[in-house]
Parts: C-alpha cells; structure tokens; sequence
C-alpha cells in the first residue's frame, strides 16, 4: 500500500525533473529565418548588403530576400531589376 509521503515524494521528483527539462529547453539558442509568404514586384531603394534565395516550402514562397540595413525584402525572382541586382553581387 502506499503512503502518502510516498506519493507526495513521487509527485515532487516529477515536478522537479519536468521543471529541469523545461529550463534547459528554454536555454538553448535558436536561430530564426524570415520566411517570405508573398513577393513584392516594386524594386527596393534603400541600398542592399546582401540577398538569399527562398526556395518554396509552404508556408513560404519562392522569393529572393534582399537584406538591408532596416530589414529585408520580399520580391519576386522573375522581376527583371531582381535578377540586375543579383548580378551586382555575383
């Protein structure tokens, strides 16, 4: 038969171990991607520090995100000045 105590103990160490896992969950580092969910077709003014390409995975688009120093931008791979600028880079 069990105890109280017992039970209570039991119930604490299980507590205790969900609390320790949760904390170390928390802790680890992850790295987050913007994800591109629809494309613009206007070229960006602001100067661009770098781009990448966006395969489609749903949610997200194909789309070249250029990065900027305010941020980045979605836009279309078709769009003629999208392909201009990615030779500037190349």
């Amino acid at each position: 038969m069990l105890s109280c105590g017992n039970v209570f103990r039991s119930a604490l160490v299980a507590i205790v171990l969900f609390a320790l896992l949760d904390c170390g969950a928390q802790s680890i580092p992850q790295k987050i991607t913007p994800c591109c969910k629809k494309v613009s077709t206007q070229p960006v003014t602001e100067p661009i520090t770098g781009f990448t390409v966006q395969k489609t995975a749903p949610p997200c688009v194909t789309a070249v995100i250029f990065f900027t120093n305010s941020g980045f931008y979605c836009s279309l791979l078709r769009a003629p000045w999208v392909r201009k600028k990615i030779s500037e880079f190349m």
